[in-house]
């Protein structure tokens, strides 16, 4: 027993002579010749091979870069923090200074073969190149891959301009079963710490779940991190909803512009080609897949349609002005749609069918003729003002159904 504890109390003072005159540099060294060295980084680092390494994994986002609407693909910077523990890389710190914690060389310990499934660029297990990792006594291991990640993201755009998108960071472990690695989520949601704000879109929620895959007979542990980002909207409504409403509004003005003007066709084409440019733009801005149709986008090809009819409709108007009623009376019918007064003969002027009733009747039928008569040109500002009310209202209700779609 003396000798035991002589041996006990030698160890201790050697201990605190290492502790008072060897510098952290030489322990770090020591330490690193002594665990790191001989560590091969292509086994598993579990002591029983039968045991599932389990590696807890949090995605963290530092900004979203890019979202390509039209192709679908969200890209963002961010990193991961992959931890697992390691039954090899162990040590006593008591035996190395109280060190707790070193940074080995990123190519000497073994690291998870972690790749995102979704990506559209190559897919490749992340931090092929570059690291940090953080090694503690116990063997826990935290590793910090950080990249680029260009992502799909299947786009719901029913309501744009006040649409909500979902999309998704599917993580698995490359070649790895789920009998020797378990991929688990640390929290259920993604860490936004660091997150830079996007002017256009704002995360308004965060999910991390865990679910398996089978793949040829093997089940494989998968990681998905959700993001959803609601658009803000004020840019498209000021740039491309609110022209949009206003060049409906002003179509329909045609109606009003005297014929005598000369400009009535022309502006009622300067509308539509206006109408042109934006459907153009509104389609190069939207996802190309007929998966889903935008609300507005319907609402611009009726808008588009009807800009079209006013065309054909001007034209008319303008043949019907320009009509003579000298050698083509309107016809009662037409007369009568149009408010004037009620005949009693296909065509509005009065042509004596008695000779009988005197030249005195007759010649008070030809003064009543002039006040009763409808001309062309009355038929036409009627069918100005008929078409007007009729396709205000028309406007009003397709933007208020549209309106209530989107915002419902």
């Amino acid at each position: 027993m003396l000798e035991d504890k002589i041996h006990l109390v030698a160890t201790l003072l050697a201990i605190v002579d290492v502790g008072v005159c060897v510098d952290d540099y030489t322990l770090h060294k020591q330490l690193y010749s002594d665990i790191i060295q001989p560590n091969n980084p292509n086994i598993r680092p579990v002591r029983n091979t039968s045991d599932v390494l389990q590696v807890y994994v949090t995605f963290n986002l530092v900004a979203i870069t890019e979202f390509d609407e039209v192709s679908e693909v969200l890209a963002s910077t961010g990193y991961m923090t992959v931890t697992w523990r390691d039954d090899i890389l162990t040590w006593d710190p008591v035996l190395y200074g109280g060190l707790l914690s070193m940074r080995p060389a990123f190519g000497r310990v073994w690291k998870p073969s972690i790749a995102v499934q979704n990506t559209v660029d190559k897919m490749e297990p992340l931090g092929l190149d570059f690291g940090i990792l953080v090694l503690y006594f116990s063997g826990t291991l935290t590793w910090y891959p950080g990249d680029t990640f260009k992502t799909t993201c299947k786009m719901d755009v029913t309501k744009f301009p006040f649409d909500v998108q979902t999309c998704f960071f599917n993580v698995f472990v490359w070649a790895d079963t789920i009998s020797t690695i378990d991929l688990l989520p640390v929290s259920n949601s993604i860490g936004l710490d660091i997150y830079n704000v996007n002017s256009e879109w704002d995360i308004t929620n965060t999910s991390a779940t865990r679910h398996t895959e089978h793949v040829l007979d093997h089940e494989i542990p998968n990681l998905t991190f959700s993001l959803e980002l609601t658009r803000r909207p004020s840019m498209k409504i000021l740039t491309v909803v609110m022209p949009v409403l206003l060049l409906s509004l002003l179509n329909v003005l045609v109606f009003l512009i005297p014929v005598e003007s000369g400009e009535k066709l022309s502006f009622t084409i300067t509308v539509l080609l206006s109408f042109a440019v934006f459907m153009s733009f509104i389609t190069n801005m939207l996802p190309q897949s007929a998966d889903s149709l935008s609300v507005f986008t319907l609402l611009m090809a009726g808008l588009f349609l009807m800009s079209s009819l006013y065309v054909l409709l001007t034209i008319w108007i303008i043949k019907v002005f320009h009509r003579d009623s000298s050698r083509r009376p309107v016809p009662l019918w037409v007369s009568r749609l149009a408010g004037g007064e009620k005949g009693c003969c296909g065509s509005i002027r009065i042509h004596p069918t008695d000779r009988q009733s005197g030249m005195a009747r007759s010649s008070s039928r030809d003064m009543d003729k002039s006040r009763r008569e409808m001309t062309w040109k009355r038929v036409s500002e009627t069918m100005d003002m008929f078409f007007f009310w009729t396709f205000l209202i028309l406007t009003v209700s397709m933007m208020a159904v549209a309106a209530f779609k989107i915002l419902f």
